[in-house]
């Protein structure tokens, strides 16, 4: 991808014909930069457009999109599971106390504890990135077994005394 320059001047007077001209250009082009400045000693608005060539939406990439990561290359069926529940337990977390659910814990973050056999607050303490105010908040609802619901206990008491769920 090359790019170009464009330069308009647009009258302060009667500027129309201009103005279409350099939105005309604007709409079909793949526009990178606009610089304008004013010129007062001749009433005129100088515009310089750089953008990308030829064919404007060919070489464009789309906006605001980032390629999707599978956090789940490499993981055993078994951690594969865990993430899916981890990310299910995140999803109803984050619609109950209304928060995106990356402000609890980010994919990456997840597929690093599906790594992790057992859960229990010494280990989670270790992952890079989850701070104290994360692990307090929110990662006690990720330590569930069947041992756990037979006990009646919340899930926060095991944190507290770091057994593994």
């Amino acid at each position: 991808m090359t790019m170009q320059f464009k330069f308009f001047a647009i009258p302060v007077c009667s500027p129309e014909q201009d103005e279409e001209e350099l939105n005309k250009f604007l709409r079909s082009h793949r526009v990178l930069t606009v610089e304008r400045h004013f010129n007062p000693e001749k009433a005129y608005w100088a515009v310089a457009v750089e953008y990308a060539d030829q064919n404007p939406t060919a070489e464009a990439p789309p906006l605001h999109r980032r390629e999707k990561t599978d956090f789940t290359i490499g993981m055993t069926e078994e951690e594969k599971e865990r993430f899916e529940k981890y990310k299910n337990t995140r999803r109803r977390l984050a619609t109950e106390r209304g928060v995106p659910a990356y402000l609890i814990f980010t994919n990456d973050e997840l597929s690093i504890l599906a790594h992790v056999p057992v859960l229990n607050a010494e280990t989670v303490r270790n992952v890079k990135g989850i701070a104290p105010s994360r692990l307090n908040d929110y990662v006690a609802f990720f330590f569930n077994s069947t041992e756990d619901e037979k006990s009646g206990l919340p899930d926060a008491v095991h944190l507290q005394s770091g057994k593994p769920a």
